[in-house]
């Protein structure tokens, strides 16, 4: 199984920082939202994750870490498809940086 990690936020600072489905990084760990409102969203984190992660610490009221300016990669197969959207906290100079993109044939040589 599974754990649910729900975390909340002042709407008033950012109206909305997730999507359901989208990606959000926490404490350095990319992870898939579950769901998502203004002032609240949640996370599904795998035992894998729960174990070699900080999340294993976590308790109500933990304070984590949810970057701007991060850097976006996420790698992929011929023979399957993802998709990706990436939202950003308001902040001063901050921006996303998407990686290169790959050539068809470097694509098609992925295994």
């Amino acid at each position: 199984g599974s754990w649910r990690f729900y975390f909340s936020y002042d709407p008033k600072n950012a109206p909305s920082i997730t999507v359901p489905k989208g990606s959000i990084s926490i404490n350095g760990v990319s992870l898939t939202v579950v769901d998502s409102e203004p002032g609240m969203f949640s996370v599904a984190i795998i035992p894998y994750t729960f174990q070699v992660t900080n999340f294993h610490n976590f308790r109500p009221g933990t304070v984590v870490n949810i970057p701007a300016n991060v850097k976006h990669w996420h790698g992929a197969k011929k023979d399957s498809w993802f998709s990706h959207i990436s939202l950003e906290v308001p902040g001063e100079n901050c921006s996303n940086e998407w990686l290169e993109a790959v050539s068809d044939e470097d694509y098609c040589k992925l295994k």
